[in-house]
């Protein structure tokens, strides 16, 4: 309930599905799957391994059958996280140890040599809470056909999560989610005239996309002579 009413916060639509009737054919519609450790792990089969669609993992006994890692378990009595990747956008800009609930559990691995481990346990570097493999990474069987979060959320933890906890939660399904790439933009882009582009791709994290104006500070330098007026926005 904690899981899907913060899912829905985010302006998401979520459909709870019992770990008896996964179809994963009907899973192929959804924009990510988040496996809660609600679940019962021998359930969650590597058949869900090959789904073309971002998962995040909150049970870490099904991290096996994911193919994500290996000697996946739950720690009791855990409540601090130790960021150990500050710069990946999972992070949320979170350092150091980060308090993220009440003591409760919480699952750790050791994923895969090409995921990018995030958070681990207080004290415990190589045990590993949080990681990120991006598409195409080698699993410990075959590759990711999307994107995959191992996530540190054992059963009793959603309704005990501070806000740091949430925050990196917020930002893991962000990142599993932002796999499109966006298709290339045509004329007037591209005016032979007007050499100096950039490119800004804004996270609207938390917000409603709704029609509001978008502040973005940016800074063309002193190279050469700037008009302002000379700023066209293509979105």
């Amino acid at each position: 309930v904690a899981l899907r009413t913060r899912l829905q916060t985010l302006g998401l639509t979520v459909s709870a599905v019992d770990d008896d009737n996964i179809a994963t054919a009907g899973l192929t519609n959804y924009d990510a799957v988040v496996i809660s450790s609600s679940v019962t792990p021998s359930k969650i089969t590597s058949t869900l391994a090959d789904l073309t669609v971002p998962i995040i993992s909150l049970e870490a006994y099904a991290h096996n059958s994911l193919h994500l890692g290996t000697n996946a378990s739950e720690t009791t009595g855990q409540s601090t996280l130790t960021i150990t990747d500050a710069t990946h956008p999972i992070a949320n800009g979170l350092t150091g140890n980060q308090t993220i609930t009440t003591a409760t559990t919480l699952g750790r691995a050791i994923p895969v040599p090409g995921a990018t481990r995030i958070a681990s346990l207080l004290n415990k570097p190589n045990d590993t809470t949080i990681f990120a493999i991006d598409t195409g990474t080698a699993l410990t069987t075959g590759t990711a056909p999307a994107r995959r979060v191992g996530y540190y959320l054992g059963y009793p933890a959603p309704p005990l999560l501070k806000n740091p906890g949430w925050q990196l939660f917020d930002a893991a399904l962000n990142w599993a989610i932002a796999t499109a790439t966006p298709p290339p933009v045509s004329e007037p882009w591209h005016v032979e005239s007007l050499s100096n582009r950039a490119l800004l791709r804004l996270n609207p994290e938390t917000t409603a996309r709704t029609d509001l104006p978008v502040d973005v500070t940016f800074d063309a330098g002193s190279a050469v002579p700037f008009d302002p007026d000379t700023i066209r926005v293509v979105e």
